[in-house]
């Protein structure tokens, strides 16, 4: 999707100007992405008394529904942020902490989003982005400019991913997720398109 700008500088006495508790954090060299519930993104430098900028999801129309919850963040190598949360899709935040592209929900398009509650974002070693849904389960964004996905829900043999509803996602090996959920956890071999599935 085309690239927007977001414009609002915090010129706020603190480090997050809404009071909303932290959901999320991640980082790049000196910057810190950190995600409220409800309070947007908030970039922050490490021992700076304020923060460089506030993605804020009051700041215009197209921004309420892309940045409101942060609930889940990642950034690639070459410093891009991605961030997710409930009831939007993915914003993609651009290493100059301007410009941003979303990746919208379409549950009937090709290659889109298919469900709106993203619970877990991860860049793996191999610099791939895994997005996490609860409702929508695992997908893996195979073009990062056009926002693109590919799911992953069933492997090669026909065995289901139990992280359906999935609660958190973290990397085993280089080729090897963990993938939370309510009912337990699976352990997916991405090079083998393999689930082995754990009940709680």
């Amino acid at each position: 999707s085309p690239s927007k700008q977001f414009h609002n500088v915090s010129n706020e006495n603190r480090i997050l100007s809404l009071r909303n508790y932290i959901r999320s954090f991640s980082s790049y060299g000196r910057i810190i992405a950190i995600g409220c519930d409800g309070g947007g993104t908030t970039f922050w430098e490490k021992g700076s008394a304020y923060p460089i900028i506030h993605l804020d999801p009051n700041d215009v129309p197209w921004s309420k529904a892309e940045s409101g919850s942060t609930l889940a963040i990642a950034y690639d190598s070459a410093g891009y942020c991605y961030t997710g949360g409930f009831n939007r899709g993915i914003t993609r935040v651009h290493p100059n902490l301007r410009d941003i592209d979303l990746y919208k929900v379409s549950p009937n398009e090709k290659g889109a989003l298919q469900h709106n509650f993203t619970s877990d974002i991860l860049c793996d070693s191999l610099d791939r982005i895994w997005i996490l849904s609860n409702g929508g389960g695992l997908c893996v964004v195979t073009d990062k400019q056009k926002g693109t996905v590919e799911y992953h829900n069933t492997d090669r043999n026909g065995n289901p991913n139990s992280g359906l509803c999935g609660t958190a996602l973290c990397e085993y090996d280089k080729h090897t997720l963990l993938v939370g959920s309510y009912i337990g956890f699976s352990v997916y071999d991405t090079y083998k398109d393999e689930f082995t599935n754990y009940g709680c």
